[in-house]
């Protein structure tokens, strides 16, 4: 049998599981027609869980397999010898450019905009940035910005990308003295501001 039909256990030695992932899933679809499903096998298990002795159970087993402190900075201490092996950092580098570990990363930082923290984060950069305007030369106008955005054929300036959403972003950062006017504004891609970050790149301007 092919070894894509198993699924992948790293304490074999083979570094499959034993049964294949057909079997695996009758087996788990009868446990559950037999133990889980049905309203009399759900209130059974509750009644054990809140009973005194299931309320033991679930004490003894937290004192078993609960870490002391001690065992904690033993595996933190490996961890961070581990994360510094070349190897580690590769394959760490290789997800995150992969769009698996692009996706993790964006649903990350939704989640993260939508809590307390995050939500004043954001405060925070926007204040800091109109802040930024507010003290350097700003001349810059909504008709302009649109002349801009035409003359750039309605393109980023950088990845030439067209049916995106174009942001200003400025030739030379507002945080190295850069002007909020038209002649240091070019419309970028929300991709591209943000590896542009504040540095400097040199930008081929349309003519008229």
């Amino acid at each position: 049998m092919p070894a894509d039909r198993f699924n992948k256990n790293n304490q074999q030695k083979d570094g499959l599981t034993g049964a294949c992932k057909t079997c695996i899933a009758q087996n788990r679809k009868g446990y559950d027609k037999k133990y889980n499903a049905g309203a009399k096998a759900r209130r059974s298990r509750r009644k054990y869980y809140y009973s005194a002795r299931g309320q033991a159970t679930k004490r003894a087993y937290r004192q078993k397999y609960t870490l002391t402190e001690e065992q904690r900075e033993k595996y933190r201490a490996a961890a961070r010898l581990h994360e510094k092996e070349p190897k580690y950092k590769d394959r760490q580098h290789r997800y995150r450019q992969s769009p698996k570990g692009k996706q993790h990363k964006a649903n990350s930082d939704l989640r993260y905009r939508k809590t307390p923290n995050g939500r004043f984060a954001k405060r925070k950069i926007e204040l800091k940035r109109k802040h930024q305007i507010a003290a350097s030369d700003c001349t810059l106008t909504r008709k302009e910005w649109e002349q801009i955005k035409d003359r750039f054929g309605q393109r980023c300036a950088y990845c030439k990308r067209t049916a995106v959403r174009l942001e200003m972003d400025h030739v030379t950062p507002l945080s190295k003295g850069g002007a909020h006017t038209a002649n240091n504004i070019v419309p970028a891609c929300r991709t591209c501001n943000a590896k542009k970050g504040n540095r400097e790149l040199p930008i081929a301007v349309p003519s008229g």
